[in-house]
């Protein structure tokens, strides 16, 4: 049985989220929604916060675009259907893509309008989720988002990398190897690692 802010945040995505995902094509399945457009999969999800209690709380969103075929060659989270967001090969909160970034979680509290939260939460995605999100739906455009330096971007070391090897840019994919060696001198783990990851698909 859900609990008594589970139902507010719920009804929050009913009326806020549901309708801007489902007008672009995306399926819901619980707080997550997936889209699959030409290689990626868009996936967003919302996000509780484990210490929400009795009938207030707060929540988040999260962001990701998955592409298999990065995933196969980064040997990382190589998902049958649909992927979670976490798993994905860029991921995003969405309140670090909005004009003044940050850790955003929306509150629905004792006098919260929840109606005003939805709308919120709704022009926030609308506004700078998605549009990044489409930006993650080509290889280019993955490539363009690799390329962001700042908090606000996480994904595997190897996926940019992987990218390379996939369009067949063998030059670029060992040079770009040789940066995060660099960049990783103190970590002979992670060197080791990354070095015979990229023995394995024929890098020097």
């Amino acid at each position: 049985m859900a609990s008594e802010i589970g139902k507010r945040i719920d009804e929050v995505i009913k009326i806020g989220i549901v309708p801007i995902l489902k007008a672009r094509g995306f399926r819901k399945k619980g707080r997550n929604f997936h889209k699959t457009v030409g290689e990626a999969v868009q996936v967003v999800n919302i996000q509780a916060d484990r210490w929400n209690e009795g009938n207030a709380g707060r929540f988040t969103v999260n962001i990701g675009a998955y592409f298999r075929a990065v995933a196969e060659i980064a040997e990382r989270w190589v998902v049958d259907g649909m992927p979670k967001e976490p798993e994905c090969t860029v991921r995003y909160r969405l309140g670090m893509l909005m004009p003044e970034p940050g850790d955003k979680w929306w509150v629905l509290g004792k006098n919260t309008d929840d109606k005003h939260v939805a709308a919120d939460v709704a022009e926030a995605l609308n506004s700078y989720g998605l549009p990044r999100l489409e930006r993650a739906g080509t290889r280019d455009g993955l490539r363009s988002l690799f390329a962001i330096e700042g908090p606000n971007l996480s994904f595997d070391p190897r996926s940019p990398i992987a990218l390379e090897i996939l369009d067949g840019n063998m030059e670029q994919a060992a040079a770009l190897l040789r940066e995060r060696l660099e960049e990783a001198q103190h970590n002979p783990g992670f060197v080791r690692q990354m070095t015979e990851w990229g023995g394995r698909h024929g890098l020097p």
